[in-house]
């Protein structure tokens, strides 16, 4: 029963060692969206295309390419920081409100899309809620023995 305990051990502070990493590195994705959002500029922007990204699991995520000039009249032609799911996907050639750093404009993101909302509803959220809730229990477990 000790050998184990002492393999468990390094096993626990490894696996909270990794969540807490994975949470700070949400954490600061999460601020600069809120930074940006608060503190960007807002102009108009149009879709030229789409670059797409697909998963390990077939999922895909559309980058839109999008055509812009900041306030000084500098022409920005690139994706944006955020991907779109294929349910939010929009037309090729439609207006969207963008915002973007002053400092940075190859910065910008759309104006009315939030890349943290999750849909709970999806089986992609409830199986990584799944395995998120059995490794605490594994944990708790074998912190406890």
């Amino acid at each position: 029963m000790n050998y184990l305990k002492i393999l468990i051990q390094p096993f626990a502070f490894s696996y909270l060692l990794i969540i807490t990493l994975l949470f700070v590195v949400v954490a600061i994705s999460y601020l600069r969206y809120l930074i940006l959002k608060k503190a960007g500029l807002k102009t108009q922007g149009e879709i030229t295309g789409y670059e797409a990204y697909s998963n390990n699991e077939n999922v895909q995520s559309f980058f839109p390419v999008i055509r812009f000039n900041t306030q000084e009249g500098q022409e920005i032609h690139r994706r944006t920081l955020h991907g779109l799911d294929a349910e939010r996907y929009v037309e090729k050639g439609s207006k969207v409100e963008i915002i973007y750093s002053k400092n940075t404009p190859s910065r910008f993101m759309l104006a009315h899309h939030n890349p943290f909302v999750i849909n709970i509803k999806s089986r992609k959220f409830i199986k990584y809620t799944f395995y998120f809730v059995l490794s605490v229990l594994v944990l708790i477990l074998s912190i406890k023995s």
